[in-house]
């Protein structure tokens, strides 16, 4: 038996509940007077969302390459300044060092 589930009586008012608010829902946007507007409201504010999404996505991928290449930057310059370079840079595969 799942302990995280536990079986319970279907209960004919969550049905009845569930069924009046997805009925209301519908007489809201299907309103001949003033369902077009609702509609096309609620379409222009998902656009939005996804443009806002998308433009949060991006400043993160980049938020991201950025910090990558710092962190290159930063271990180039230590192993500089251990003495790995150029010597076992180029042992490594690159021919002139960091950069």
């Amino acid at each position: 038996m799942n302990r995280y589930y536990t079986e319970r009586p279907a209960s004919g008012a969550g049905y009845v509940l569930s069924a009046f608010a997805l009925g209301a829902l519908a007489m809201y946007l299907l309103d001949p007077v003033q369902g077009r507007r609702r509609r096309a409201l609620i379409r222009d504010k998902a656009y939005s969302a996804g443009i806002k999404t998308r433009k949060i996505a991006d400043a993160a991928s980049t938020d991201i390459s950025n910090r990558a290449r710092g962190a290159v930057a930063e271990l180039r310059r230590v192993a500089r300044g251990m003495g790995v370079w150029p010597e076992q840079g180029r042992e490594m595969g690159w021919p002139d060092g960091p950069g």
